[in-house]
């Protein structure tokens, strides 16, 4: 393992205390999530093929019930308060480099403006669209309109008076 470690450092020209450091912070961060929630690896051949088999109609279906089995769940157990303040950190969270769901643009508080890339097509636009729609509408309570693209989602909202 040392060897294996000394490698990896030496690739990215960093330390091995580095290497070990983020290895814990994945495990502590990520990791822990997965097995709760039952995340799995797969490579993303095969993501992109699962996806290209369903219906645009699919995907938002399938969105939904990700949303619906996994969204509150996770705000709830990750942040404890499903609130407007959680929902977005969660959103930061899975935009963390090791849960490479997407990355997440946040414009200025007060334009209330996200935006979520990603590079696997429309149809994870659309499952992606549904759990953040839900997220933000169902949990944090706030009003939403929500465009997207083949690798973007736009995300403005609106915070009831």
């Amino acid at each position: 393992m040392v060897d294996i470690i000394a490698e990896q450092a030496r690739q990215e020209h960093s330390s091995d205390i580095q290497v070990i450091q983020r290895a814990v912070d994945r495990y502590a961060h990520w990791h822990l999530w997965e097995e709760k929630f039952g995340f799995i690896s797969v490579p993303s051949s095969m993501e992109h093929k699962l996806m290209s088999l369903l219906t645009d109609g699919q995907a938002r279906e399938l969105g939904r019930h990700l949303a619906e089995t996994f969204a509150r769940d996770f705000v709830r157990y990750v942040f404890k308060t499903p609130n407007l303040a959680n929902v977005l950190a969660a959103f930061r969270y899975l935009a963390r480099p090791y849960a490479n769901f997407f990355s997440l643009q946040e414009h200025s508080l007060e334009d209330h403006t996200l935006s979520f890339f990603h590079d696997r097509g429309v149809k994870v636009s659309i499952l992606w669209e549904e759990i953040i729609s839900y997220a933000l509408r169902d949990i944090a309570g706030v009003e939403v309109h929500i465009e997207h693209s083949e690798n973007r989602i736009t995300v403005r909202y609106t915070i009831p008076e």
